[in-house]
């Protein structure tokens, strides 16, 4: 037989073996020390960042509502003082509040994705990470873009069914040829 099946095909169908070959099997080794030690330090070298992400995510409703207190340039006055306010997860709310706005009132929807945008200018790449900072303005332009695309998109409807209607009204009169030299 080969030596490569496992022992309970290699046994005979009445046999039982009491010990299984150790050979077969690779012993667990528990954790190295050197291995936990650099465990120990990642994780202690990450507690504050880690511990400063939390407060900051705790502060940021509070946050978000006192600053929505506050008159649009107030708001703005208040981003760019710094202090309290320089807060990635405010942006993030600012943002989620943007795009729930972007709909039923895109200049509000504008208005606070260009709130978050000077904001995220304001923060720390250093801190947060520029990749992170750099996705971060992306998506707010972006939405800069959806509030003016639905703010614009009803005035544009609107003048084209207007030069529709217009000339409708002045092929009116017309003669049919001079409608089909038109069309």
């Amino acid at each position: 037989m080969s030596t490569h099946l496992p022992n309970e095909i290699l046994e005979e169908p009445g046999e039982k073996t009491q010990e299984r070959s150790s050979a077969r099997v690779l012993p667990w080794r528990a954790a190295d020390s050197a291995y936990s030690e650099v465990f120990e330090r990642v994780v202690e070298s990450l507690r504050p960042r880690l511990a400063a992400a939390a407060r900051e995510t705790a502060e940021a409703h509070g946050l978000l509502a006192e600053l929505l207190r506050q008159e649009p340039e107030r708001q703005e006055a208040l981003v760019r003082g710094g202090g309290r306010f320089l807060s990635f997860a405010l942006c993030q709310l600012l943002l989620e509040l943007s795009r729930r706005k972007v709909n039923p009132r895109p200049r509000q929807g504008e208005r606070l994705a260009l709130l978050a945008l000077d904001l995220v200018d304001r923060l720390d790449p250093a801190w947060y990470g520029s990749w992170t900072l750099a996705d971060t303005r992306a998506r707010c332009w972006g939405l800069v873009a959806v509030s003016r695309l639905r703010r614009l998109l009803p005035v544009a409807r609107q003048s084209s069914s207007c030069r529709r209607r217009r000339e409708r009204r002045r092929l009116r009169g017309a003669r049919p040829q001079d409608v089909a030299r038109k069309l």
